[in-house]
């Protein structure tokens, strides 16, 4: 078993420093890929957790039916109308670009052939640039807008405001699934009502990166989302306190037997 240990230490050391590398190597990637690696045990536990809690809160019947109404709309309806999810898509760029004090200069959704956007300034760096790639592809915009609105609303909007919830949350878990797929691929394409080329999202960010990157933040964001929902605000005000100990706890005697294996 200690060898086992110390097989997937530096396999998952291989893994770090080779995604770090993009066109040179990169230190930025290589932080932001220790850090993710070094969470997810904990974002995986703090997930479940939320998902426990969400199952036994009195909102999980509306959710689940939501859920069911959401994917029969999608199927049947959405997933034919390609803008509608180009521009939700598209807006999800454009809000985390904003939320790096960006200038978005350009906002283009087409009926068939994508969309994109243009932004410049801002702040955040590497971080930002990847938050801003990535975002579609963890961040359910319109499900977090409703979560958070939920509680400036009256009783008289409840149950059927988390009917639309569970709907939302349904349009994302097939969506994102669908453009992740769509969009795993090296080819060039073109961006939509131009001649430029460039690459998807993800191959722009590389491969092994967004799996990590998408995983970690899918995890953390939906986390907070179903603490939230199931009205635990003491665990969600307790989210990263718990999130750093059950990390550190998987790793600490980890890490130790590893070391002594080394130097033994």
């Amino acid at each position: 078993m200690d060898l086992f240990y110390v097989i997937a230490f530096f396999l998952i050391l291989v893994v770090i420093i080779t995604s770090s590398f993009s066109h040179g190597f990169r230190l930025s990637r290589f932080l932001m890929l220790t850090i993710l690696v070094f969470f997810m045990p904990g974002l995986s536990l703090r997930f479940i957790h939320s998902l426990i809690l969400l199952y036994h809160s009195p909102v999980i019947l509306c959710l689940l039916a939501g859920n069911g109404a959401g994917l029969l709309l999608y199927l049947l309806l959405l997933r034919k109308f390609t803008a509608f999810g180009t521009f939700e898509h598209e807006l999800t760029h454009a809000l985390l670009a904003l939320l790096f004090l960006n200038r978005i200069h350009k906002f283009v959704v087409t009926r068939h052939a994508g969309g994109y956007i243009s932004y410049s300034g801002g702040y955040g760096g590497q971080f930002a640039h990847f938050m801003i790639g990535l975002a579609p592809y963890f961040l359910p915009t319109y499900s977090v807008i409703l979560i958070l609105a939920r509680f400036a609303l009256p009783g008289t909007w409840f149950p059927w405001y988390d009917l639309l919830i569970g709907m939302t949350l349904a349009y994302y878990l097939i969506s994102n699934v669908e453009e992740i797929r769509r969009n795993w691929t090296k080819s060039a394409v073109q961006c939509a009502g131009s001649s430029e080329i460039t690459r998807s999202d993800l191959a722009q960010a590389g491969y092994i990166f967004s799996v990590f990157f998408i995983a970690g933040l899918t995890l953390f964001v939906y986390s907070l989302l179903f603490y939230l929902l199931s009205a635990t605000s003491l665990w969600s005000e307790r989210f990263f306190q718990q999130l750093w100990a059950d990390s550190l706890g998987f790793y600490h005697p980890r890490i130790i037997i590893v070391w002594n294996y080394l130097t033994r």
